[in-house]
């Protein structure tokens, strides 16, 4: 697959972040506690539902400034192999969490047996 963008509101250190990836590489970088990780969590997050590797925290403190009714919101844009254009969104409020995937701007697919089983539909070559 291929990301070929991302954007990130209230989540982390970030008010917002939004990026277009060009080519094949997404190279991260800038000083201590800019960012970089935050970004490949909620890239991971996105794709998987996990933070990383030993993250224990709730997700809730993803919130930009721990606001308690905050909202964070992430997206990402991919390509698969065989050209369906999908789009992951993520939603982390105090009291939980919400998923979609859109498959070529069709309908978002909100309930996760069906979005399960459109990823492996139309991953396959991933």
């Amino acid at each position: 697959m291929k990301l070929n963008s991302f954007e990130f509101e209230n989540f982390g250190i970030f008010k917002k972040i939004s990026h277009e990836v060009q080519g094949n590489t997404l190279g991260i970088r800038g000083q201590n506690y800019s960012g970089k990780s935050t970004v490949m969590r909620g890239i991971r997050y996105c794709m998987t539902d996990e933070l990383g590797e030993g993250r224990s925290e709730a997700l809730s403190t993803f919130i930009r400034n721990y606001d308690p009714k905050g909202v964070a919101k992430l997206s990402l844009s991919l390509t698969t192999p065989t050209g369906n254009q999908l789009e992951i969104r993520r939603v982390i409020t105090n009291s939980g969490t919400e998923r979609s995937l859109v498959v070529d701007g069709g309908t978002p697919i909100t309930k996760a047996k069906e979005a399960r089983s459109e990823e492996r539909r139309v991953g396959k070559g991933c």
